[in-house]
């Protein structure tokens, strides 16, 4: 039974909407949840450098070989595993392993993306948005014969039930009405990128909770968000409606 529990990979760019995907499906009785594995293997192999690098070398494992297989093989004791990443951790990989899952995308519109990041990054790379690596990941299951499956965070956070019931759908799961809150603070199953860089969402009880204004933009990040609409466009198009 255990060993042929789902999995479900998520892979976004926005980490705070993200993180309330991550909330969201840990509210579920038959789901574990794990926060961004890949993350320790990731800083090693860009090596950038972040306030907390030395804790997360030290606590978090590093050979993605090692990661991908206790992702793939673990014994779990519930029915779904869900697995919270960023589309840039899998760069460097080869992505066989995600036919061992359900693939979920995550994007959302370019503006808001850049805005969220500012908290990690103030220089932003086309990478860092993480839409290139998504586009490219998706386009290697639809090679595949795998329909993708993606969510846009303009729709869920306007309509959180209804995504949360279509996304639901998808991966043929039945749909919990508690997956639409949570308990707000620190929680258990955050990672440590999580626990520094989205600490804003431990306010939040609810996709609704969380910011949907869009700020101004500076001429810089404005540049980037011109490279990133190609990408969020063309993956916009296979996303989840109401």
């Amino acid at each position: 039974m255990q060993a042929k529990s789902k999995r479900i990979a998520l892979w976004s760019g926005p980490r705070d909407v993200a993180t309330g995907l991550l909330y969201s499906f840990s509210q579920r009785e038959d789901t574990a949840v794990t926060d961004e594995p890949l993350f320790g293997y990731y800083l090693g192999f860009s090596g950038i450098d972040i306030p907390f690098r030395k804790e997360v070398l030290e606590k978090m494992e590093i050979d993605p070989h090692k990661i991908i297989d206790m992702l793939v093989n673990c014994d779990l004791n519930k029915d779904v595993l869900f697995v919270k990443n960023k589309s840039d951790q899998a760069v460097g990989l080869q992505w066989d392993f995600m036919t061992h899952f359900d693939n979920v995308f995550l994007i959302s519109h370019p503006a808001r993306m850049i805005l969220a990041n500012d908290i990690e990054k103030e220089e932003q790379l086309l990478l860092d948005t993480c839409y290139e690596v998504q586009y490219h990941q998706v386009l290697y299951l639809i090679q595949l014969g795998i329909e993708p499956i993606v969510v846009d965070t303009k729709d869920l956070l306007e309509q959180p039930d209804v995504i949360l019931a279509q996304l639901c759908k998808k991966l043929n799961l039945m749909y919990n009405s508690k997956m639409t809150k949570w308990p707000k603070g620190e929680k258990d199953v955050e990672s440590l990128p999580s626990r520094n860089w989205c600490a804003h969402m431990h306010e939040t009880g609810s996709f609704k909770d969380i910011e949907k204004d869009l700020k101004i933009l500076t001429p810089k990040q404005e540049e980037l968000l011109e490279e990133c609409m190609p990408f969020y466009e063309r993956l916009q198009k296979y996303a989840i409606k109401g």
